[in-house]
């Protein structure tokens, strides 16, 4: 898919870039549930559930790597990541006028 683009997925039609929005949501939502796992085993102090407390916080930081991937896969074509890094520009502005 990176070599070719998104049409190998077959996005071709509008309605499914919903399958490539839910794998991000699911993602983030996983790396929350994880997060808060562990601060509630934290916060009750359970020193003997300190294996789920690491299982969670593990959980969390593969649930925030998918979902940063995740970003590169519904751009498609990688290379062409530079476009969406915003720049300075007076375009949007109109003509420039001088004091007279």
């Amino acid at each position: 898919m990176i070599a070719e683009g998104l049409g190998v997925a077959g996005v071709n039609r509008p309605e499914y870039w919903g399958l490539f929005l839910v794998n991000t949501v699911f993602w983030i939502g996983i790396s929350h549930a994880g997060t808060f796992v562990s601060a509630l085993l934290r916060v009750v102090k359970a020193e003997f559930r300190r294996p789920f407390t690491r299982a969670a916080e593990l959980m969390t930081t593969f649930g925030l790597v998918q979902a940063g991937l995740s970003i590169f896969m519904h751009l498609g074509r990688v290379w062409l990541v530079y476009w969406m890094i915003p720049y300075p520009t007076n375009a949007a502005c109109g003509p420039i006028s001088t004091p007279r």
